[in-house]
């Protein structure tokens, strides 16, 4: 069986033709649609990197969309990070400025007194700043359990701490949107900086929009960085939610 799973995911890691599995998705997607009130977008960057100020901030703009920014406190002003003065203005013109912690640390791997510090202080920072977002949290990794959990709920009213990319299935895997009303402690997201590199990757994001502003879902999608070749691929997907704009939403307008 090991074996097997080796060979699997040695073919898995090739650049994917992802044409038979974006068919099969559309499919199920129009076997689960329904005519429930339009869903919801929300689109988030982990890190609170420059390149995103940037290169993405520029292009969602001018489209009139705004986003999350899921800040380190501690990597504030560093190099390749947003200096205060460029989450500010990301803040005046609509963003969520939300906590992805004080350090990055791996959560798991911390006491439940540092995993306290490190919500508490970040929620604390976030509001002293003045910004809007105090109220999600995005867990670093994606990595929690039953105490980090608890320890969220003490300090935030929403916690992004799922991926879709999990599995030894990878890009060739059904990426479904959160259900609305959604569970707030337990959001999962669509990691796009994995797609939109290609013509399929790109259909496969749009299956997964398509479907969340259709069937009443709340569609989160997540990046890090936007380096300077990903901006064309970036402004067609923005391009394409410009087309629901009204239905973008960010974290501290969730209710």
């Amino acid at each position: 069986m090991n074996v097997i799973k080796s060979v699997v995911k040695r073919i898995l890691v090739l650049p994917p033709n992802m044409f038979l599995v974006n068919f099969l998705q559309k499919i199920y997607n129009i076997k689960n649609s329904s005519s429930n009130e339009p869903g919801l977008i929300t689109i988030t960057f982990d890190d609170g990197l420059e390149s995103v100020f940037s290169n993405a901030y520029p292009i969602m703009k001018k489209h009139d969309i705004r986003g999350n920014v899921a800040v380190i406190v501690d990597s504030v002003g560093k190099p390749g990070y947003m200096s205060l003065e460029q989450l500010r203005e990301l803040s005046q013109n609509g963003w969520s400025i939300v906590s992805h912690s004080m350090t990055h640390r791996d959560l798991l791997a911390l006491s439940p007194q540092e995993v306290e510090s490190e919500l508490r202080e970040s929620r604390k920072w976030i509001i002293e700043q003045g910004f809007k977002g105090h109220n999600t949290f995005i867990s670093p990794g994606h990595k929690y359990n039953s105490t980090i959990d608890s320890i969220t709920k003490k300090y935030y009213s929403f916690s992004r701490n799922k991926t879709n990319f999990k599995g030894i299935l990878g890009c060739y895997g059904f990426y479904r949107p959160n259900s609305l009303p959604f569970s707030p402690f337990s959001i999962s997201s669509f990691p796009f900086e994995r797609f939109y590199q290609s013509n399929q990757g790109r259909k496969k994001m749009k299956n997964y929009l398509d479907y969340a502003i259709n069937n009443n879902k709340l569609g989160a999608i997540y990046s890090h960085e936007l380096s300077d070749e990903m901006v064309l691929p970036f402004k067609e997907i923005i391009e394409f939610i410009s087309k629901h704009k009204k239905n973008v939403i960010t974290y501290h307008e969730l209710q």
